[in-house]
């Protein structure tokens, strides 16, 4: 199956249920780079901003979504280049 999203191809999909203070790895080639992931979900009791931040590590990269916890799922409006 050939999927693209905004003209790029859609490299993987996965559904994640992490649960309550855990994390989770995803790791995956793309064309000549591995790829290692670490997502986390963090809920902050001081600040209800909901939010997701992608920092960049030497060999990983770290995605930490706060707040996400609401009834209805949350998303993007633009993608960021």
């Amino acid at each position: 199956m050939n999927i693209t999203v905004g003209g790029r191809p859609h490299i993987a999909s996965a559904v994640l249920q992490v649960p309550d203070g855990e994390d989770a790895w995803v790791e995956f080639a793309a064309d000549t780079w591995n790829v290692r992931l670490n997502v986390r979900f963090v809920d902050n009791k001081e600040d209800a901003t909901q939010k997701f931040t992608l920092e960049a590590h030497p060999d990983h990269a770290a995605l930490v979504f706060q707040n996400w916890n609401h009834s209805l799922p949350g998303s993007v409006t633009r993608p960021s280049y």
